[in-house]
């Protein structure tokens, strides 16, 4: 009996701190559930040669991705093997983000194009799948036309557009860099 109750009680200690950690104090934790590279730069150049839409490296172009846990500043990245010219689409996805933090929107925080920031204007965060989060940064077809479910990080459309830069920005690129904020929406 004694033998079994130094057994018992250790793995009971186990137990309840495994659920203090798993539980928290009672917040609503603002998590991914499912983790490792999840965030992306889309890309496609001027005339659809070169593209990315994942979070793999693909030929001529390697991904630098983020891991996506919470709402907080994150960056991703794009190096070209060959410098790409022009660009006819430029988004940053979170694969799952509307299941994973749903609600989240996306601020763009500066873009870099080979090393150099760049201006731009304001986005707005959407889902045209219903799964994959986005901020286009620049998506020629479509014109403004805000979709439904556009919605930003400080709560206005006001000025927000699916073509937040200058296209012309994008010859020789042979790096491109964006850092991102995710907010997630209060759970009260």
């Amino acid at each position: 009996m004694k033998k079994r109750r130094s057994i018992i009680i250790p793995a009971l200690a186990l137990i309840m701190a495994i659920c203090a950690v798993s539980f928290g104090n009672g917040e609503i934790k603002k998590e991914v559930t499912a983790y490792g590279p999840n965030a992306y730069l889309m890309f496609a150049n001027g005339d659809w040669s070169v593209q990315n839409n994942g979070v793999e490296s693909a030929k001529g172009i390697t991904v630098y991705p983020a891991e996506i846990r919470s709402e907080g500043f994150y960056s991703v990245a794009l190096e070209f093997d060959i410098p790409s010219e022009g660009v006819s689409f430029a988004a940053i996805g979170i694969k799952n983000g509307e299941h994973d933090l749903p609600g989240a929107t996306i601020r763009i925080d500066a873009i870099r194009i080979n090393d150099k920031p760049i201006e731009f204007s304001k986005g707005y965060t959407t889902s045209d799948d219903g799964a994959e989060t986005r901020m286009n940064i620049y998506r020629e077809w479509g014109g403004d036309v805000l979709p439904e479910e556009a919605r930003s990080w400080d709560g206005s459309l006001e000025g927000a557009s699916s073509m937040i830069l200058d296209p012309a920005l994008f010859m020789e690129v042979t790096l491109l860099e964006v850092d991102f904020t995710v907010f997630c929406p209060s759970q009260d």
